[in-house]
């Protein structure tokens, strides 16, 4: 931990390596990641309403982010990608996630990273979770991070800049991700309402000591 105008839980490689290793051993997140890049091979266009609805439903379905109106989300994306000029990065992010009055954010950062620029990094609350305790804030803070995808974007990018740790969009969402589920299994034990696969392996024996070196400095 490094101490100043910046309290941090430090990042390590060995963390960051641990954590592929797990998400290396749940086949039922690898097939659903493989889903999506097969979604998005076959349907390449973010301008087309049949091949973005698609893409939505596929991406609402496997990763649970809960859309009420498709059709909605499917015609914002489509306006968005269809108007020149297209924002990027955070801004595009942003552009996409109003619809109907909401603020899809989650669903919105899924959507570029796995659709137009996986070098931008997925967020949910559980991300966010990990991701207010390595700075040592209040859960309280995961709203506000949650709404705002430039600070939770800028958080990550300072949570490797202090730790010295080189990580790409999709290593840190499986760390992130995968911390943050830990830490509330740790809270809420096996009644929590979880992701099956993830409880699982969670429970494993075998499995506590890498969960523990990994996780644990966050409890």
């Amino acid at each position: 931990m490094i101490q100043g105008p910046t309290l941090c839980i430090l990042l390590t490689l060995a963390q960051i390596d641990s954590a592929q290793h797990m998400w290396a051993e749940l086949p039922g997140w690898q097939a659903y990641d493989l889903a999506l890049k097969e979604a998005a091979r076959a349907f390449p266009s973010n301008t087309e309403s049949a091949a973005v609805l698609v893409k939505v439903a596929a991406l609402d379905r496997l990763y649970f982010t809960n859309l009420k109106n498709l059709i909605a989300v499917s015609d914002q994306i489509v306006a968005v990608f269809g108007t020149p000029p297209v924002p990027e990065g955070c801004d595009l992010v942003m552009a996409l996630s109003h619809v109907g009055g909401q603020r899809l954010v989650s669903f919105a950062s899924k959507y570029v990273h796995f659709f137009h620029d996986g070098s931008l990094p997925l967020t949910d609350w559980y991300a966010l979770y990990a991701l207010v305790r390595h700075f040592q804030q209040p859960e309280a803070r995961i709203e506000t991070w949650r709404q705002a995808y430039h600070t939770y974007f800028a958080k990550i990018m300072e949570l490797k800049r202090l730790s010295g740790v080189e990580a790409t969009a999709r290593e840190m969402d499986h760390y992130l991700w995968l911390a943050g589920n830990w830490l509330y299994y740790q809270k809420k034990g096996p009644a929590t309402q979880q992701n099956t696969e993830l409880k699982r392996y969670f429970a494993a024996p075998d499995r506590k000591d890498m969960l523990e070196a990994a996780f644990a400095q966050l409890l």
